[in-house]
């Protein structure tokens, strides 16, 4: 009995495959993520899209990144396990939170703000005195915002909601208004939210429901 040949198909290449180049500023440089010396991470938005919307979804997502349990608003942040301590005190934080290239915290603990339009996140590991000063003996975070578009006017709104089995609603909101002022020249970003998460906790003494229910609102405008 004669073997039958097998033909093998050829593995196609897609041209639209190759990987995206991610240009990050964390060094205080413009530089590709691949060419980048530091022990760096970025995610981008689809990484961070979550139901807490938060940190809590980068820490989860980088290795030596976390954050303590104390709730919303008091959590530390630690980068390969250095912190200050857990609770909010007097020293200095050894991680520097910043928004764009504005720091956030000094010895607070996460604001928990809602990442909301967001370019990406950068976390920088190890010391980065050099670079950033006092404060970052384990680390940098930096919140890299969305900057205007010049070149056409756009919105986007969301909605959620949580009907939790018991407890309290959960909602969300979020919107952005993009505007070229002079086109290609100048332009404006207004970013506006509000969350409820809704509680779950029976409080007896206080005959609440949803004693552990917390609210985030905020907004912020950017000019380019």
């Amino acid at each position: 009995m004669r073997p039958v040949p097998v033909q093998r198909a050829k593995p196609t290449v897609r041209e639209d495959a190759a990987p995206e180049e991610v240009t990050v500023v964390a060094t205080r440089r413009p530089q590709l993520l691949g060419d980048s010396p530091s022990a760096l991470s970025v995610l981008l938005p689809k990484d961070i899209e979550g139901r807490e919307g938060g940190l809590g979804e980068a820490a989860a997502r980088v290795a030596g990144f976390a954050r303590t349990n104390l709730g919303p608003g008091r959590d530390k942040i630690m980068l390969r396990g250095l912190s200050d301590g857990v609770f909010t005190g007097r020293t200095q934080s050894t991680v520097g939170l910043y928004l764009d290239d504005t720091p956030i915290t000094y010895n607070a603990p996460d604001p928990d703000l809602l990442l909301t339009d967001m370019a990406r996140i950068e976390v920088l590991k190890g010391p980065q005195g050099a670079l950033y000063g006092e404060g970052s003996i384990a680390g940098v975070v930096r919140l890299v915002t969305r900057k205007p578009d010049l070149s056409q006017t756009s919105a986007m709104w969301r909605a959620s909601i949580g009907l939790p089995q018991t407890g309290g609603l959960s909602r969300r909101l979020e919107g952005v208004v993009n505007q070229p002022l002079i086109t290609d020249r100048l332009g404006v970003r207004l970013v506006l939210y509000d969350d409820t998460v809704g509680g779950y906790i029976h409080d007896l003494a206080l005959n609440s429901v949803a004693s552990n229910q917390s609210r985030r609102s905020g907004g912020r405008i950017g000019l380019d």
